[in-house]
């Protein structure tokens, strides 16, 4: 670590590294992915590993049964390759059957917002196509942690209290949240080791019977009969169905910087657009940016007026590419950025406010590159 920019909140330390690097929200989950790239292991080995211990230290970002979507530069091919781990909704409700259960928009909680979670099916294609290291090595560092426990920390601790309501609400008191979360029925303390056996031997399940085992087998039947029991549509045969998808990234250029993100239903779209209405709007003047890199009013005033200007475009076009086409190309193309840079006022809100997720979270990020000059870029929910 050596001293590096100044910001508002203090000096910003740099971590500077030659033979590799590991980026998480968490310390321990960096520790993970750093340990593997030290035995020798792909990038992807290190994605896996700090995703697999992000899930066990950080569940309100992330989990084994969320969604992930990851970018992969292939050093040896000079390609960057994107896979989609986002799961459907089950087989066995639409639109009509939720209307007919009384919803008239997606269900936000409860077992019928849940859709079949990808992201243990795409470690599983990740590693069989990239990785080096057994899926053993890869797990184990994930699986100490939800075994000998981590310190309770103030995010967590926040989430549980925040949450415990929430699925009081959704599935009942009854649920198994407040036994593994809230042990005591109190908060937990700062420090306090937060141990997760039941993960570790599910973690466990899956290097012994390989990461597939999650979608065809007793995990599968069990994550069904579990979402069934609660008024969910879920069946084993969901689980089995689901499969990841390999594709192309799609970009854009910011001042004549190539820029790559994941496609739709992906929704890096919307970054690439808000770049978009910003390069046409101009580059930044002298002085946007102070000493600290923090932008001045008027530069953030554009950012957020482009930021909801291309939210509107998602909430009419972001949707999986399989049932709505997306106009990737129309929404992308320099001369729609420039009559949507036309509508911002320099002075004044011009754009109503689009939908946003005011609180945040649910969503953890992370990036890996290894001695060969491999890349991973990822996000789980």
């Amino acid at each position: 670590m050596t001293g590096g920019p100044v910001s508002p909140w203090g000096p910003v330390p740099l971590a500077r590294g030659s033979h590799g690097a590991v980026v998480a929200p968490h310390h321990l989950a960096t520790a993970a992915g750093l340990s593997i790239l030290r035995r020798g292991g792909h990038a992807v080995d290190a994605a896996i590993a700090t995703n697999a211990a992000l899930a066990v230290v950080m569940p309100n970002g992330c989990g084994i049964g969320g969604d992930a979507f990851w970018l992969i530069w292939d050093a040896a091919d000079r390609r960057q390759l994107a896979l989609n781990g986002s799961g459907r909704a089950p087989a066995g409700i639409d639109a009509a059957g939720l209307r007919s259960r009384g919803h008239a928009t997606l269900p936000l909680r409860g077992p019928l917002s849940v859709t079949i979670p990808g992201a243990v099916r795409s470690w599983a294609d990740a590693h069989a196509r990239f990785g080096r290291l057994t899926l053993d090595a890869v797990l184990s560092p994930a699986i100490e942690l939800a075994t000998d426990g981590f310190p309770a920390w103030d995010e967590f601790i926040d989430a549980v209290e925040r949450t415990a309501p929430l699925i009081d609400e959704a599935v009942g008191p009854g649920a198994r949240f407040r036994e593994v979360f809230r042990p005591g029925d109190r908060p937990w303390r700062p420090g306090e080791r937060v141990r997760m056996p039941a993960l570790a031997r599910t973690l466990r399940q899956l290097v012994d019977e390989g990461l597939g085992a999650f979608y065809d087998g007793d995990l599968a039947d069990r994550q069904g009969q579990f979402l069934a029991s609660l008024g969910g549509a879920h069946a084993a045969t969901d689980f089995a169905a689901h499969q990841s998808t390999w594709g192309d990234p799609i970009e854009t250029t910011y001042h004549g910087v190539r820029v790559t993100t994941h496609p739709p239903n992906a929704s890096g779209l919307v970054a690439l657009e808000i770049l978009n209405v910003l390069e046409a709007g101009g580059p930044p003047g002298p002085g946007t940016f102070g000493p600290a890199g923090v932008a001045d009013a008027a530069w953030i005033h554009r950012t957020i007026e482009a930021a909801k200007l291309a939210i509107v475009d998602r909430d009419r076009h972001l949707t999986d590419p399989a049932f709505h086409d997306i106009p990737v190309a129309r929404l992308l193309d320099k001369g729609y950025a420039a009559e949507l840079a036309g509508r911002i006022s320099p002075d004044r809100a011009t754009v109503p406010a689009a939908s946003v997720n005011r609180r945040g979270g649910g969503t953890i990020y992370l990036g890996v590159v290894d001695g060969q000059g491999n890349a991973v870029s990822l996000i789980e929910s």
